[in-house]
């Protein structure tokens, strides 16, 4: 018997999480940019992997809450600010 955290778990996400990821991603680049950060520095500044850093912004990750804190912090925005 499987036991799963939640239904679906396991299974792909919905168009609409896939959706909000890529916004959230978007904003992360927005604040990059914003904050004259590269991917590499930005990496440097979370303790995150470059192609961690890729997956969030491209919406292929599921972001972790510790990671996008540490990334609001990193660009010097607010955590509300990337996921509104």
């Amino acid at each position: 018997m499987i036991i799963r955290a939640w239904p679906g778990a396991g299974d792909p996400p919905s168009p609409r999480v896939l959706q909000r990821r890529r916004e959230i991603g978007d904003r992360i680049r927005g604040v990059m940019l914003h904050a004259n950060l590269t991917q590499e520095r930005l990496a440097e500044a979370t303790g995150l992997s470059r192609d961690t850093i890729i997956r969030v912004e491209l919406g292929t990750a599921d972001a972790r809450l510790s990671w996008l804190i540490a990334i609001a912090d990193a660009c010097g925005t607010e955590l509300a600010d990337l996921v509104r």
